[in-house]
């Protein structure tokens, strides 16, 4: 079995593998494939994340009020039950 997760965590590759950084370069990740095996939903994806961020930015400053807690994780995809966000009016 492939753990694309544990891959994209590789720290030879990214350094300091565990922080979210929009920034990096070059961005070299197995989130969706390779090759033939290239997720088609992929574009689709990085639209919508791109407009959360966008509305985000619109919303600012907002700040994370508890630690995110997991809800499901299996080495590939990960997912969130909560993650507690307030807004500045």
């Amino acid at each position: 079995m492939l753990l694309t997760g544990a891959a994209n965590r590789d720290p030879a590759v990214f350094p300091a593998p565990a922080e979210f950084r929009l920034d990096r370069p070059p961005n070299l990740h197995l989130t969706f494939g390779r090759g033939i095996h290239f997720c088609i939903g992929a574009p689709l994806a990085r639209l919508e994340f791109r407009l959360v961020l966008e509305e985000l930015s619109r919303h600012a400053p907002y700040a994370l009020t508890a630690d995110p807690t997991r809800f499901y994780e299996n080495g590939r995809h990960l997912a969130l039950d909560a993650l507690a966000v307030t807004f500045a009016p």
